[in-house]
């Protein structure tokens, strides 16, 4: 749920200047230094917003237990309206909000880019079912014990992220939760989605299924490329790509 109680001060860093608006929204557990490397092949073309995320860099954080819906919102309310052609990009926890926000409001956004994008979860493995099922019994087995021990379990089972997620868990359990494939198919702008075929957090099943659900989806899965390092190897190619979808909306 979100804190009606003042509207959130995003930290913002501009590069460039042009007659493009390029809104870049960073991964979990990042800020918006991860993006600067490949906003700055745009300076030229775009004004190029960066933004740290509520709870992440120098923003600060929503109530706890927000979702992706009140992450958009706040988004919202920072942006402002178009001025002109809009591009939202968002890497991994960064395209749940970009997606929200295009599903909230035809009217935000002119294309949206979803690199390693989120929200979506292919069918797990039996292997990681039975991990799942197992982390599940143990912090059970952590209650009866106490609040130390099921901390300890959570660290020692849980994943990295939930691990080091500190205030903002609720806010982790809620949207790796949520399912962004009914937003996703009320998107009516053109939808680039960039994946990287070595990528084990999102991997190109995440890619595929969104590719399904939006209307202008258009999926290119790069080789050699996994969830981290297609933001700075895989630069190029990403910005080739992106360069594409700008010729669209902005001949």
């Amino acid at each position: 749920m979100a804190d009606d109680r003042a509207p959130a001060r995003f930290y913002e860093r501009t590069l460039g200047q042009g007659p493009v608006e390029m809104v870049w929204l960073h991964g979990w557990g990042l800020s918006h230094d991860s993006l600067v490397g490949l906003a700055r092949g745009f300076e030229t073309r775009a004004t190029n917003r960066l933004l740290d995320l509520p709870g992440f860099g120098a923003t600060p954080m929503l109530a706890p237990g927000a979702g992706s819906a009140d992450y958009a919102a706040a988004l919202a309310a920072h942006l402002g309206p178009k001025t002109g052609p809009r591009v939202l990009i968002g890497h991994s926890f960064g395209a749940r909000v970009a997606v929200r926000l295009a599903a909230a409001d035809a009217a935000a956004c002119d294309a949206l880019v979803l690199i390693g994008g989120a929200g979506i979860r292919p069918p797990r493995p039996w292997p990681r079912r039975l991990r799942a099922w197992t982390i599940g019994r143990l912090v059970k087995l952590g209650r009866l014990a106490g609040p130390a021990t099921q901390e300890r379990l959570r660290r020692r089972f849980g994943s990295a992220d939930y691990a080091q997620a500190g205030p903002l868990r609720a806010t982790l359990v809620a949207v790796v939760n949520e399912n962004l494939t009914e937003p996703a198919t009320g998107i009516d702008c053109p939808v680039l989605l960039l994946y990287g075929a070595e990528d084990t957090e999102t991997p190109p099943a995440v890619g595929e299924a969104y590719a399904a659900a939006l209307p202008h989806g258009r999926l290119k899965v790069l080789p050699g490329f996994g969830h981290l390092d297609i933001l700075s190897r895989g630069a190029h190619q990403c910005a080739r790509h992106i360069t594409r979808i700008l010729d669209e909306i902005c001949p």
